[in-house]
C-alpha cells in the first residue's frame, strides 16, 4: 500500500474492506443530507457537479476524484434503497499506482481484489468460477468526469466452458451460450484488440447458414451458437494469434488493465481535449455482479431519462430492448423500442416496456423521480430487467440539448426540486442568441415547394445543419480540405468514430436509437443528429462504401432505390428526424419563455438580501 490514504478497493455494498465499517445499512452515502425529503436546498450547493463527498464512515473524504462518478452514483443509490447489483470499485489511485509500477498491479491490490471478489459471493448467493450458479461480473470504467461511450466495458466476465453449464441451469442453454458468445466478442475486441469486422464476418456466415442473414445476433439458434463459439475460438487462434483466457481471475485482471489502457487511448485523449478534461485524472474501475437482460422474454435492458433530453418536458423518456444486454441498446446495431406508450409512435412495431412489463415500468418511473429529486438534475439512468426484476446499473447527470436544460431548470424550480437561486446559478453561461431555436419550415410548406425528405429517422440531436454527404474518412478529408461543412453517415458508431465527428456538422446513422452511442456522443459534442433512418442502406466492399435510399417512405407503391453520392448537399433536421436534399435555410422559431423567466429571477435575486432563497 502506498502513502495515499485512499484504499485500492472500496465496496459499493457490504463491509468496508479497509476499515470494517458496515455500508449495507441503507444510510445515504453521498453527502449525509437526505435531499429526497424536502430538505433545504437554498444554500447554493451544486448537487450535480460531482464535488467531493463523504462515502461512508470507513472512508470519509474518499469522493468522486477517487471513486469516479459511476461508483459515487451506485453508492448513493444503495443508500436510497434502490435495487443495485452488488459491486465494488477499484479506485483512481490504483490506476496511478499501476502507472507508477511500470504498468503492473501495485503491491497489495491483488490481495484486496481477491477479498472483494470473495465478498461478492455471499451478497449474490453465487460462486465465482463455480460450475453451479456461477457469479459473472461486469468491468466498467468510471472517471470523475463523465466520458460517455469513450472508455471500455467488459460484460459477462467469468463465462467459460465450465461456468456456462451452471449458467444454463439458471435459465436455458441458449441463454448461457449467448452470454458466452457476447463475452468472447468483448474479451477479444477490448482486451486483445481483435478488429470488429472479424466478428461481423463470422456472425454473418452463422446467420446465413441458419437461414436468415438479417436476424438479430441474439436470435441465432442454439446449435448455431454452439458452432459459432467453436469457430470463434479456432479462428481467433489461427487468424489473430489470440488465445482467450479461460480462468476467471486471469480474465478479470486482463479486463481491468484494458479499462485502464482505454483511458490512455487516442480517442479518449481527443475527447478530453475537446471537453477540457485533465488527462492526469485517471479512471476508477467498477466491478459489479452481472444481471442478465438476455435471460428470457421477461428480461431486457434500457436507458431512461427522467425528462426529455431534447425538449425538457417532464415525462420519463428513453428506450428499452427486450432480451438484450446494455451494449445492444447503446451500441446502435439494433433499434430499441420506447419505454412508454406516450412515445410509442417512434417505434410502432416494437412493444414498449410499459405494455410488456407494466409493473417494472411503474417501478422505473418511481426510481427515476426519486433520483431526480435527490440529485436535483435530470438523470440518465441505465437499467436491466432480469426475469421481471429491475436493477439500476448507473445514474448520471443527463446530457441535454440547451433548450431542454433551460426548461428543466425552470420547471424544477417551479416544482420545488430546486430553489430559484439554484436554478439561476445553474443557467448555462451562454448568450441569449444561442438559446433561441431555429427550425425548418413545416413539412407541408416544404412539400408545397417540391422538397420531400430523403429519409426519416429519430431526431437525436436537435438543431438544423447543412453539409455535404460523407461516407468514408476520405470523403471527410476532402470536405475538410475544401472547407465545406459535412454530414457523417454511418451504419452505427463506435468510440473510434469520435475523430470523424469532431468537425462534422451533423451525424446520420442507419440503425440505433435515441440512447445509442452515436446519439449520446452527438449530444455531448453539440452535433445535429438523426438515427435509425428508415430505407437508408450502406454497403461496403473492398474499402468502398456505397449508399442508397428506398423511396418507399413516401408510399407503398414507390419502393425503388435511389443511389446516394458523396458530396451531395443535405440538410439535417435534428428536431423532426428528417433529412432533405440540398441547402434549406432555417428560420427563428421562438424565444424560450422559460429563459426569460430565469433571467427575471436572476434580476430579482440580485436585489434580495443574501439570506433569501
Amino acid at each position: 500500500m502506498t502513502a495515499d490514504p485512499t484504499p485500492w478497493i472500496v465496496p459499493i455494498h457490504g463491509a468496508d474492506l479497509s476499515s470494517g465499517a458496515d455500508l449495507s445499512s441503507g444510510a445515504d452515502l453521498s453527502s449525509g443530507a437526505d435531499l429526497s425529503s424536502g430538505a433545504d436546498l437554498s444554500s447554493g450547493a451544486d448537487l450535480s457537479s460531482g464535488a467531493e463527498r463523504s462515502c461512508g464512515n470507513g472512508n470519509r473524504g474518499v469522493g468522486v476524484q477517487q471513486l469516479g462518478q459511476k461508483a459515487m452514483g451506485l453508492r448513493t443509490m444503495v443508500g436510497l434503497g434502490i435495487p443495485v447489483p452488488p459491486a465494488f470499485v477499484i479506485t483512481v489511485p490504483a490506476y496511478h499506482g499501476w502507472l507508477a509500477n511500470d504498468r503492473k498491479f501495485p503491491p497489495g491490490l491483488l490481495g484486496e481484489l481477491d477479498q472483494a471478489m470473495a465478498a461478492l459471493q455471499p451478497l449474490t448467493g453465487k460462486t465465482w468460477g463455480g460450475a453451479q450458479n456461477p457469479l459473472l461480473v461486469s468491468v466498467r470504467s468510471g472517471a470523475a468526469e463523465s466520458m460517455p461511450g469513450i472508455l471500455d466495458t467488459v460484460l459477462n466476465l467469468g463465462a467459460n466452458t465450465t461456468t456456462i453449464g451452471g449458467l444454463a441451469a439458471t435459465g436455458s442453454r441458449h441463454f448461457a451460450l449467448d452470454t458466452l458468445r457476447r463475452f468472447m466478442e468483448l474479451q477479444a475486441g477490448i482486451v486483445h484488440q481483435v478488429p470488429r469486422d472479424f466478428f461481423e464476418r463470422h456472425l454473418f456466415h452463422a446467420k446465413r447458414k441458419a437461414g436468415n442473414p438479417q436476424m438479430a445476433d441474439h436470435e441465432l439458434p442454439t446449435q448455431a451458437l454452439e458452432e459459432l463459439i467453436q469457430t470463434y475460438g479456432q479462428d481467433l487462434r489461427t487468424e489473430q494469434g489470440v488465445q482467450l483466457e479461460e480462468e476467471p481471475r486471469a480474465q478479470l485482471l486482463a479486463a481491468i488493465e484494458a479499462v485502464w489502457r482505454s483511458w490512455e487511448s487516442p480517442r479518449a485523449r481527443r475527447f478530453r481535449d475537446r471537453r477540457n478534461i485533465d488527462h492526469d485524472l485517471g479512471t476508477a474501475v467498477t466491478v459489479q455482479a452481472m444481471v442478465y437482460g438476455n435471460r428470457n422474454d421477461r428480461s431486457g435492458s434500457g436507458v431512461a431519462f427522467t425528462r426529455d433530453p431534447n425538449t425538457g418536458r417532464n415525462h420519463i423518456y428513453g428506450e428499452f430492448m427486450a432480451c438484450a444486454q446494455g451494449e445492444d441498446v447503446v451500441g446502435g446495431a439494433r433499434t430499441p423500442g420506447s419505454l412508454c406508450e406516450a412515445t410509442q409512435d417512434r417505434h410502432p412495431d416494437v412493444a414498449t416496456l410499459e405494455a410488456h412489463l407494466p409493473e417494472v415500468f411503474a417501478q422505473l418511473v418511481h426510481v427515476s423521480r426519486q433520483l431526480e429529486r435527490h440529485f436535483g438534475a435530470v438523470q440518465d439512468v441505465e437499467f436491466t430487467v432480469d426475469d421481471g426484476a429491475l436493477h439500476i446499473l448507473q445514474t448520471r447527470n443527463a446530457k441535454c440539448a440547451l433548450p431542454a436544460q433551460i426548461k428543466a431548470l425552470h420547471d424544477m424550480a417551479e416544482e420545488g426540486i430546486l430553489t430559484r437561486a439554484q436554478a439561476v446559478e445553474r443557467l448555462p453561461d451562454t448568450s441569449v442568441a444561442q438559446l433561441t431555436r431555429r427550425v425548418l419550415p413545416s413539412q407541408e410548406a416544404l412539400l408545397e415547394q417540391g422538397v420531400a425528405p430523403i429519409t426519416l429517422g429519430l431526431g437525436a440531436g436537435p438543431g438544423i445543419a447543412s453539409g455535404v454527404l460523407t461516407l468514408t474518412d476520405g470523403d471527410i478529408a476532402q470536405a475538410t480540405e475544401q472547407g465545406v461543412p459535412y454530414v457523417v453517415v454511418r451504419q452505427d458508431t463506435q468510440p473510434q468514430d469520435v475523430d470523424s465527428l469532431r468537425g462534422a456538422a451533423a451525424l446520420v446513422t442507419v440503425s440505433g436509437g435515441l440512447t445509442s452511442h452515436g446519439a449520446v456522443v452527438a449530444r455531448a459534442l453539440g452535433l445535429v443528429c438523426v438515427v435509425g433512418c428508415r430505407g437508408l442502406t450502406l454497403r461496403s466492399s473492398g474499402g468502398e462504401v456505397t449508399a442508397s435510399v428506398s423511396r418507399a417512405i413516401h408510399g407503398p407503391d414507390d419502393a425503388t432505390e435511389q443511389p446516394l453520392v458523396a458530396g451531395q448537399w443535405w440538410t439535417v433536421d435534428g428536431h423532426r428526424g428528417c433529412i432533405y436534399p440540398g441547402k434549406i435555410a432555417a428560420e427563428l422559431a421562438f424565444h424560450l419563455p422559460e429563459l426569460q423567466t430565469l433571467l427575471d429571477w436572476r434580476e430579482e435575486l440580485g436585489t434580495m438580501p443574501d439570506d433569501r432563497a
